[in-house]
């Protein structure tokens, strides 16, 4: 893997880790804790969506046309993190605004390898699905594309597992994992994904799945 400075040596401490730390089964990542601090931030955030975008989700939706839309998927992410941080489970459509919102900014960061390297990777099958519900043919086969040089199927859904698998393909072909991460890196900046018209008509039509924090 070609890579430089802190990045490449926060990828060889991780793989470095798997040998004296192997993978387990049901890896979670930790909630953080609900200090007074925390607690008063989600609530002033919260104060801050229902005031400035609406008090449902419908309402909050609509102002996409209006608004800037990151601004709009910017709080429907708020909104999943804040039933995921008070020890609730993310519903389907929640983990795909989640997924959705985390894709582009770690292969923007730093592409793909980043992204599946980092615990954004865990929701794939999210992105997936929205793809696949918003019927994007040709991104859903990039996607698929992407994903097929994992070995033995697909991606694990868990963040050190997945190193393990990335370590795997490296070390037999460095060389083809670079290029086909470089590959899709460079499609995705040309023509990223989900596309608005793909994503925001999946998400109204599970409107009713987003859970507000003042409704809660």
């Amino acid at each position: 893997m070609t890579t430089i400075g802190p990045y490449r040596d926060l990828v060889k401490q991780a793989y470095d880790s798997l040998k004296s730390d192997p993978p387990g089964d049901g890896e979670e990542v930790e909630r953080p804790p609900l200090t007074p601090k925390y607690v008063q931030y989600l609530q002033s955030e919260a104060d801050r969506i229902r005031t400035t975008l609406g008090s449902t989700t419908n309402v909050i939706l609509a102002k996409r046309n209006g608004t800037d839309p990151f601004a709009v998927l910017d709080a429907l992410h708020f909104c999943s993190c804040f039933q995921w941080v008070n020890g609730k489970t993310n519903n389907e459509t929640e983990q795909m605004i989640t997924a959705c919102f985390w894709l582009p900014m770690e292969v923007n960061n730093g592409g793909f390898h980043q992204y599946f390297h980092n615990s954004a990777g865990d929701l794939w099958p999210f992105v997936l699905k929205v793809l696949e519900e918003g019927q994007d043919a040709e991104s859903l086969g990039r996607f698929i594309n992407l994903i097929s040089i994992f070995p033995n199927g697909p991606p694990s859904l868990h963040r050190r597992k997945r190193w393990a698998q990335m370590e795997a393909i490296e070390t037999a072909s460095e060389k083809e994992v670079e290029s086909h991460f470089d590959r899709h890196n460079s499609e995705f900046y040309e023509k990223p994904y989900p596309r608005s018209e793909v994503f925001w008509p999946v998400i109204e039509r599970r409107a009713a799945d987003i859970r507000l924090p003042w409704l809660a």
